[in-house]
């Protein structure tokens, strides 16, 4: 069996509404050298198991216990053939040519070790890119020598977002201890492991087709969740020893989360032990 370029993995929960699209659009990729891993979070509709079944081997199927986004995230990449791990969340979907694109830039530059594209929102709560969100204007490809204020601004999408293996594995995966921006934690944690590249191609549809089944729809419960988690995250960033000076002041006082950092600070007084 030949190894594959970059496993996408899709994490799952009572999707069987929608997960097909998702899945399709994967395996429609003008860029062939992938595989599908879907890890399905203990469904308790049987039809997501049939979807899923009808489907045979053209994708790998992991199925554990109802344990939450994160944990679901990290079974897919332990069990990646692939160099390259990439993300789709399974109410989401991915363009034709989103692999092609991500992986365009310098593909053999051994040292970039993430790249990052751009994402279209198709709900009801947001319209437009990510990018023209965040006020980040570029036209072509852009090498992130030292990515992480640039990670804290636009905090990138992981249906838009693909890392060597070896450099998730090396970070600690997704930390199964957060309920909420377990994405965003992980690439701030890859984002001073090295370089990346950024692509402003729009290479995924955010499209929140969910009908109150998100993996992590039942954490979202405690008002606080939000700054305890925020707390954790960029006190990890800020002992790290990987971390420069410019950025431990933007850390310390990051412009997207400005007001809810100020919550963080009377949280963290209040609270030593956050988990």
């Amino acid at each position: 069996m030949n190894t594959p370029y970059v496993s996408v993995i899709i994490p799952t929960y009572n999707r069987a509404h929608c997960i097909e699209f998702a899945i399709n659009s994967v395996l429609a990729q003008t860029f062939k050298d992938f595989e599908l891993i879907v890890v399905d979070d203990g469904s308790t509709d049987n039809n997501t198991t049939v979807v899923l079944t009808g489907y045979k081997d053209r994708i790998r199927v992991i199925r554990q216990q109802n344990s939450g986004v994160s944990t679901t995230r990290n079974p897919g990449i332990l069990a990646a053939r692939a160099q390259w791990v990439a993300f789709l969340d399974s109410d989401d979907e991915w363009l034709p040519d989103a692999l092609e694109k991500l992986f365009m830039p310098s593909a053999d530059d051994d040292r970039i070790i993430a790249r990052a594209g751009n994402v279209q929102f198709e709900d009801d709560r947001l319209q437009g890119t990510l990018f023209q969100l965040r006020d980040w204007a570029i036209n072509q490809p852009k090498k992130l020598r030292r990515p992480l204020i640039r990670a804290i601004r636009t905090w990138f999408f992981p249906q838009a977002f693909v890392a060597r293996r070896q450099e998730a594995l090396a970070v600690g995966l997704f930390d199964t201890r957060l309920s909420l921006y377990e994405d965003g934690d992980f690439m701030l944690r890859l984002a001073l492991a090295g370089p990346w590249m950024a692509t402003p191609a729009v290479v995924a549809k955010i499209i929140r087709r969910s009908r109150g089944d998100d993996l992590s729809a039942a954490h979202v419960v405690d008002p606080e969740n939000t700054p305890r988690n925020l707390v954790y995250i960029y006190r990890r960033l800020l002992l790290s020893e990987r971390i420069e000076r410019q950025e431990i002041a933007y850390v310390g006082f990051p412009e997207k989360f400005s007001n809810t950092c100020y919550q963080c600070t009377i949280v963290s007084d209040k609270k030593t032990n956050l988990f």
